[in-house]
């Protein structure tokens, strides 16, 4: 089946998820995916003070020691006051309802200098500005139906699903709009000052101002976003302590450990909680205790990592994981771009534990619909309904724009794990090669279809290896087990202890490297490939040395002469010279030192077995036919002849001007002699630019 008119649409980490809206659903860095969100685990005292309080999703302190705890399944906003002695109950904010002062599903908490405190109601879409004094509700933003209620909006100064609030310097308030991707700014009135991130923010989640007034999201995607306080999008942040810098230290943070700190006004005034029962059992939990060091292990559980404070230092503890048991995810609406569009199929790559299950539904329409409409879809318009299936077809109707949505079903202590989403279109069924009798029938042509579908799988996974055999001749695309086939087919051969990456570039440079082989020069690239580094080669024959007679030149010891046999009374004179006895044999000065080479290199590349090994194989098989070669490790210092050859890549230049007292030191740096043009004993002499007791002293 040709497909030459297929196309795609990849939703993962990497090329963006494309969410509308993920409820109960998280990314996980780790598992590199989607999967469910963590429970909240419950966390108890003896005395009842913390009255069942869960995982907090907010946290707030003010300027009297206070701190402001939010209890998403309370719906609650909970105030202790540590000081002095722990012993004063919680002062409780709110219950379950839609009327003033109730929440549902709270989630972000901020605090203003002036004592206000901003809560994000995200389940009513609104925020609920309510003062420390007395609990009294100041104001409420987001939209009201007719009666009077909340309801969701997405026109400026409305909601859907508010999460996190921040404030900056000047008492602006940002709230991260979840449910509608953006961040809206306003001032500490209420009044709607601008609305940003559309369209680069999926589902904003958490949000913090830095010092210089930025604005740092979290986001579904794995790094932050970065925008300024007029909402410009400025970068993008991947490393947190290139991101830590422009925040100063709250009140309340966790650290590396998961253990909660807090910096109380006075200093004299901290507690830590202990536990006090066997996990699981009835009324586990954490109790007060004396004070320590202001640190407050046991609050937070992050990736199954319970921290807690017995005796001594805060040991971690591993608890099991808890998960929620649902979650859904939307997609935005796929465009097409091609009116009434067949959606072919829809592919997953997901890690699915026994007890959990990933179920599949699709919608299609012609227009794209805002978010609002598709939450109002009946059941009856979502289509394709697959279970755990690793791709399917799509059953919903032609239409050019296709959302889908995706349910996650987990056992407490497992979750699906979402890797990637492949959406293909249009439909490219083997139908289409059928005479037209089997399509006339359209009950009898879906089943057909979707019948022909289960060969498509089996061919087309053939096809697209096919389609893409080109890969398996790219050494930067190829897989790794093919990279010894690969080389077998330059005839090149490769050490199997090389790195990936080395293999892969000494592959795509074979063919120019073979026009070097033999060469020192192509032994040079090889190594220079393998360690990175460029190695010096000296061939021998470069250290001859010529002697021309003249004066001062004397036959013997290294001085030969090379040339025919002596002959008396042709070229031979007696009295000229003393004949002895030689080998009859005619040297060649050629010869001397002909055919051999050194390579030096830092000694660093040349220690242990396996270093040295792979050098010498990569000389066996580089280096020019029949020559000797001797591999040189370099330490550290100068050697004249060992490691440092003058006029090679060593050269002595004038030696420094002494002066006295500040550069040298007689009978350590410096040796009195004569003038270059006295002769006879050493004399010394004191003329106008030397004086005693200044520039020179006599002992």
């Amino acid at each position: 089946m040709g497909n030459d008119e297929a196309r795609s649409c990849r939703l993962d980490g990497r090329t963006g998820w494309r969410a509308e809206r993920m409820s109960g659903i998280a990314y996980s860095v780790e598992r590199d995916g989607l999967v469910l969100e963590f429970s909240p685990v419950a966390i108890k005292d003896e005395t009842g003070s913390f009255a069942g309080l869960a995982l907090p999703t907010g946290f707030g302190a003010d300027g009297l020691g206070r701190i402001y705890i939010v209890d998403t399944s309370g719906n609650r906003v909970l105030r202790f006051d540590l000081c002095p002695d722990f012993k004063e109950p919680a002062a409780i904010l709110g219950r379950k309802g839609s009327e003033p002062g109730e929440f549902l599903s709270p989630r972000g908490l901020a605090l203003s200098p002036g004592g206000d405190l901003y809560i994000a109601d995200g389940g009513n879409h609104r925020v609920q500005v309510v003062t420390t004094k007395g609990f009294v509700i100041r104001s409420i933003w987001g939209a009201v139906d007719a009666q009077g209620r909340p309801r969701p909006g997405d026109q400026p100064g409305e909601f859907l699903e508010p999460w996190d609030i921040a404030l900056d310097a000047g008492g602006n308030v940002f709230v991260a709009d979840a449910g509608n991707g953006r961040i809206q700014k306003f001032d500490r009135f209420g009044r709607f000052l601008l609305a940003f991130g559309k369209g680069i923010l999926s589902n904003p989640r958490h949000l913090a101002v830095g010092l210089d007034g930025d604005v740092t999201i979290i986001d579904d995607h794995p790094n932050a976003l970065v925008f300024s306080p007029d909402g410009t999008y400025r970068k993008t942040v991947s490393d947190r302590e290139e991101a830590r810098v422009n925040f100063a230290r709250p009140p309340i943070w966790i650290d590396a450990a998961g253990r909660i700190h807090y910096r109380l006004p006075d200093p004299l005034c901290s507690i830590f909680f202990r536990k006090h029962a066997d996990p699981g059992s009835e009324g586990a939990g954490l109790s007060a205790g004396a004070p320590v060091s202001g640190v407050i292990p046991g609050w937070v559980i992050e990736d199954g990592l319970l921290i807690e404070k017995t005796e001594g230092l805060p040991a971690p503890v591993k608890v099991e994981p808890r998960y929620l048991t649902e979650g859904a995810f939307y997609s935005e609406a796929l465009d097409s771009g091609m009116e009434r569009c067949s959606w072919h199929k829809i592919r997953l790559e997901a890690v699915i534990p026994q007890g959990t299950s990933l179920r599949i539904l699709t919608a299609t329409s012609e227009r794209e619909r805002d978010f609002l409409e598709i939450l109002d879809l009946p059941d009856s318009d979502w289509a394709t309904d697959q279970t755990n299936a690793d791709n399917c077809l799509v059953l919903s109707p032609p239409g050019r724009f296709l959302s889908l949505r995706i349910e996650w079903k987990g056992n407490v202590t497992a979750t699906p794990v979402l890797r990637s989403i492949l959406v293909q279109y249009p439909r490219l069924s083997y139908l289409q090669y059928l005479p037209r009798i089997y399509k006339e029938d359209p009950s009898g042509s879906g089943f057909l279809e979707r019948f022909l579908s289960i060969f498509e799988d089996i061919w087309g996974g053939l096809e697209d290896r096919i389609e893409r055999i080109y890969e398996l001749f790219s050494p930067a695309a190829t897989d790794k087990a093919f990279l010894p086939w690969l080389a077998s087919w330059l005839a090149l051969t490769i050490d199997d202890k090389w790195p990936e990456e080395k293999i892969r570039k000494l592959i795509a440079g074979a063919w120019r490297l073979f026009q070097m082989r033999g060469t020192l020069r192509g032994l040079q690239e090889v190594l220079a490939l393998y360690s990175g580094r460029t190695f010096p080669i000296i061939e021998h024959f470069r250290l001859r040395r010529w002697l021309i007679l003249g004066p001062g030149a004397v036959l013997g010891g290294d001085s030969f002469l090379w040339g025919q046999e002596s002959t008396l009374g042709e070229n031979t004179q007696l009295g000229g010279f003393t004949l002895l006895a030689q080998d009859a044999s005619t040297p060649d000065p050629f010869a001397d030192r002909a055919h051999r080479f050194s390579l030096y290199l830092p000694a660093e590349f040349y220690r242990g077995e396996k270093a040295e090994t792979a050098i010498r194989r990569i000389i066996e098989l580089w280096k020019p036919a029949a020559t000797a070669y001797r591999i040189c490790p370099v330490e550290a210092g100068f050697r004249v002849g060992v490691q440092s050859l003058i006029g090679l890549d060593s050269y002595i230049g004038k030696y420094p001007l002494a002066i006295l007292g500040r550069k040298a030191e007689l009978g350590r740096e410096t040796v009195l002699g004569d003038r270059p043009e006295e002769r006879g004993s050493p004399s010394f002499v004191l003329d106008g630019s030397m004086r005693l007791n200044r520039e020179t002293a006599l002992t």
